[in-house]
């Protein structure tokens, strides 16, 4: 089932579900995507999240958000199922999630307007090395009244598109007509970037993996209508679905826990900038928004690791391994995890590094170092596919190799090219067409590093020798 199919199907059933705790809609700013300017990614698709059963409304690509004014206010209640204190649904699905950033709000001097201060729910990726706290996009109006690829800037020194596809003919750039804050030429968005987990080795279906927890439309929904939420802290859906919010995770913008005793807005944001081949790029959406009432014999967790995830198959290269441990849902930057690794040939290095190589099933437990009775399992398949070519069959024409200054890229088909050191650190990536590259490799240490060429059907990957 498709992105496409999932929407219809779940504006289907909205008239299904009650439970709705949003009042009004503060600001609606999508980023460009494949649903804005269409009946879910509009004004009004905003103003369905008011009505009594929900609605649904897109975000479009990294950095759109919406801002929701709450019928009532929220309290923090340690007493409620697992913490979760409000559950917020989208329309994730088993294979594709599309995480979207919480922040929360408490109307301090009872005006009635979002004028406080925000702060954020800090899930589960959070305080990965991998998180940017500080990421910058710009996107550009390609000016265009039918589909076009809108184009894409970052602060990092990275390029790309979001691509138009088969699905959709409307232009992708949010109408500055209909959407008043939007820049007619370029419109930016500025905050804090998680790391997609995707999966292509599949060609014929993308996965998108979700993430731990603490992220709107990452979890699929099952029944908005069973008070009993699920566990945020564990990967099964055995309630109502959705994603739980704790209130108790809100962070201020040093990182420090505050403690809220309720709140009176809610602002989500897409939190990942990532294309996903056939199904489009990742970009949030919002239904619904539930209040949760007590059940204390559902607590919380007293401990937890949370770890970024690998795709169910990687091919064989270096992987840095991130995770987090919390306490009752609240990060502890001084906990450390010993790793072990059951997989042939693949090891983990002193820099916990995933050394990946030969072929088969791969286990990763991570065991926190302060209680060995709390661990956490992952499983992947190192594989190396049929499709990654061989220098003599390539798409790309490259030289010198070994380089010092100017590596040269001839790409004959589109698609997106990535530098990556022996660390599994990528150092340069840009998503081209068909067009020559030069990328200067003067500042980057001497080695082996490998060039992976990824399009919509296949990987291939080369070994760069850079040397001074």
């Amino acid at each position: 089932m498709n992105k496409l199919l999932s929407i219809i199907i779940l504006t289907a059933i909205c008239s299904l579900v009650s439970g709705q705790q949003i009042a009004a809609i503060i600001e609606y700013t999508p980023a460009p995507g494949q649903f804005i300017n269409t009946s879910t990614g509009s004004p009004s698709a905003a103003e369905s999240l008011t009505n009594e059963n929900g609605g649904l409304v897109s975000l479009g690509g990294y950095g759109g958000f919406i801002v929701l004014k709450l019928s009532e206010s929220i309290e923090n209640d340690p007493d409620n199922p697992y913490g979760v204190d409000f559950t917020i649904f989208g329309n994730a699905l088993s294979f594709w999630s599309e995480p979207g950033i919480v922040e929360v709000m408490k109307d301090k001097n009872g005006n009635g307007q979002a004028d406080e201060t925000w702060y954020a729910l800090a899930g589960s990726d959070h305080f990965f090395p991998g998180t940017i706290a500080d990421y910058q996009i710009s996107y550009t109006n390609p000016h265009s009244d039918v589909a076009e690829d809108v184009h894409w800037s970052d602060n990092q020194g990275v390029i790309g598109v979001i691509k138009k596809n088969v699905f959709q003919d409307q232009p992708y750039y949010p109408d500055p007509s209909v959407f008043p804050t939007i820049g007619k030429s370029k419109c930016e968005f500025t905050g804090r970037r998680i790391s997609p987990v995707l999966d292509f080795s599949n060609p014929v279906q993308a996965v998108s993996h979700r993430r731990c927890f603490g992220y709107a439309d990452n979890n699929i929904r099952i029944d908005p209508a069973n008070p009993l939420p699920d566990n945020p802290y564990t990967a099964e859906i055995e309630n109502s679905g959705g994603d739980g919010m704790d209130i108790s995770w809100a962070i201020d913008e040093t990182g420090e826990y505050i403690d809220l005793d309720e709140i009176d807005f809610i602002k989500i944001y897409t939190a990942v900038n990532a294309d996903g081949g056939a199904i489009g790029e990742i970009s949030t959406e919002i239904s619904l928004v539930v209040d949760i009432e007590p059940a204390p014999r559902y607590p919380i967790p007293e401990k937890f690791i949370a770890i970024k995830g690998l795709p169910s198959k990687i091919i064989p290269e270096a992987y840095e391994l991130e995770y987090s441990v919390f306490f009752r849902g609240r990060y502890k930057n001084d906990e450390t995890v010993s790793w072990s690794v059951d997989g042939i040939h693949s090891y983990i290095d002193g820099n916990e590094y995933l050394l990946a190589e030969g072929e088969g099933k791969l286990i990763l437990i991570a065991t926190l170092d302060s209680d060995p009775t709390i661990s956490t399992t992952i499983s992947t398949e190192v594989y190396k596919p049929v499709d990654v070519s061989p220098f003599e069959k390539t798409n790309l024409e490259i030289y010198p190799n070994p380089v010092s200054v100017i590596l040269t890229i001839n790409q004959l088909v589109q698609g997106r090219i990535e530098l990556i050191s022996s660390q599994g650190k990528v150092v340069f990536s840009k998503e081209t067409t068909r067009s020559v590259q030069q990328v200067n490799v003067s500042e980057y240490p001497s080695g082996i590093y490998l060039l992976r060429f990824t399009d919509k059907l296949r990987i291939e990957s080369h070994k760069i020798l850079i040397y001074k």
